[in-house]
């Protein structure tokens, strides 16, 4: 909109680094979120089908003929079944505790209790469990296997449980429990998991923030060198352009050429400051444009912008004698180019200044138009005629700051002006060639048009 403020590019890296790292930070979450999840469902199912397991071949007959008292101490059924147990769990090294209980009347007791007799954590037949939790004893009317994150007497464990069930009635006859240490078989295999996508988007993240520092310091360093130049710019323009202006307005009095030196001299102030506030132009331009970013996009039409080019340069061409001829008519040029008119017109002037200042006396520069039907491109040719460029140097016209033997007798200049006519081409999705015939010398400059 016009009048409204553009964002610095500053401000546009930084806008694009903080979505960029936000999504990294996002993806990072839910990656944890879901490994973490997908870790712990995996050590939950590898539980719960080790306890199912164990329930059922159980010899259910057999637990049914325990007492739950310390007599069954003595009993054969209640020692092979303890034994059966303490082989599971040395067969299974991550289960601290594997246990039957019963619900009585006097509250849940134990069973059988795989753990040694001698051991301070050994519960005997009988036992009453009066730490169980809701979750726990619940399981006893549920024919479900169960888990919880609890803390008793013994640590904290994850336990699972399963329903022995006396089939075919479907009665509940104990429960087997199995203690697992939270912390070093429940929680570190999670966070161990959870690790690899934690420490890999942390990495991410601090590879993004350092190369957000490295361009920010690089974007705002080029802007604060941008933003001089154009100061600097602005104030050698200034004076140049009123120099320009008093050589016009000391050119048009009536006695302008009576005196040879003077008329020389003037002629000679005059080009040098057109020809310096263009080569400013292009370093102000310069250090605007780097990618194809930072050029505007408009319908550009192409016509109007080489006839403004043209009555710029008229003066200059006029007093080396050599005449501008703009081959436009007929609908030549009948598109439009989506494009920045300020860049694709410096690139015009750049050109068309070349041809004029290297152009031999009494020739001319021309300019004409075609439209290229197949490949859907506009062709704007440039030609001139004076000493022609060597082979060797032809394809070096455009690389920034070459001058060749051609212009080994004109003023000194900076070879930039080739260089920004072919870059802002470039970035215009086209392209620029020069060619030579003899001693005339043609640039032909390729864009994508657009039917008016």
């Amino acid at each position: 909109m016009p009048g409204e403020k553009s964002e610095s590019p500053a401000e546009v890296l930084r806008f694009r680094y903080s979505i960029l790292m936000a999504v990294t930070l996002i993806l990072g979450l839910t990656s944890t979120v879901i490994t973490v999840l997908v870790s712990e469902s995996g050590v939950r199912n590898f539980q719960k089908q080790k306890i199912e397991s164990l329930a059922l071949i159980l010899n259910t007959q057999r637990i049914k003929s325990l007492r739950g008292t310390p007599e069954d101490i003595s009993d054969p059924v209640y020692q092979d079944l303890k034994a059966r147990l303490m082989r599971v769990r040395q067969v299974n090294p991550e289960i601290r505790f594997l246990y039957l209980m019963q619900a009585t009347g006097k509250g849940i007791i134990f069973l059988i209790d795989s753990e040694d007799p001698n051991s301070d954590d050994y519960s005997a037949p009988g036992d009453v469990y009066d730490e169980a939790s809701e979750v726990f004893q619940s399981a006893f009317g549920s024919n479900i296997t169960g888990f919880e994150l609890d803390r008793d007497r013994w640590g904290f464990w994850l336990s699972s449980f399963a329903p022995v069930v006396d089939f075919p009635g479907g009665e509940i006859i104990a429960v087997l429990g199995a203690d697992i240490d939270a912390y070093s078989e429940y929680f570190y295999p999670i966070i161990r998991a959870a690790l690899l996508p934690v420490t890999a988007f942390a990495f991410l993240l601090m590879v993004l923030w350092i190369n957000r520092k490295y361009m920010l310091y690089q974007t705002e360093a080029l802007e604060e060198k941008s933003s001089i130049l154009h100061i600097i710019s602005h104030e050698v323009r200034t004076p140049l352009t009123e120099i320009r202006w008093a050589c016009e307005s000391a050119m048009a009095e009536s006695d302008f050429g009576q005196n040879p030196v003077i008329k020389n001299a003037l002629t000679q102030v005059f080009k040098s400051s057109v020809q310096m506030i263009q080569r400013i132009n292009n370093l102000e331009k310069a250090s605007t444009i780097s990618e194809s970013k930072n050029i505007s996009k408009q319908a550009v039409n192409i016509e109007e912008l080489i006839k403004k080019s043209a009555d710029q340069f008229k003066k200059v061409a006029n007093l080396g004698g050599v005449e501008l001829i703009l081959d436009l008519s007929g609908g030549q040029i009948p598109g439009e180019v989506q494009g920045d008119p300020e860049a694709l017109g410096l690139a015009m002037q750049n050109v068309l200044l070349n041809l004029i200042y290297y152009a031999d006396a009494n020739t001319s520069v021309t300019v004409s138009g075609r439209i290229d039907q197949e490949k859907n491109v506009l062709e704007i040719d440039f030609s001139g005629q004076g000493k022609p460029i060597s082979v060797e140097e032809i394809n070096m016209v455009f690389a920034g700051y070459h001058r060749g033997s051609k212009f080994s007798d004109h003023t000194e200049g900076t070879g930039i002006g080739l260089f920004m006519a072919k870059k802002i081409v470039v970035m215009h999705k086209g392209d620029i060639k020069v060619s030579v015939d003899g001693n005339k010398t043609i640039f032909r400059i390729r864009l994508p048009f657009q039917d008016r």
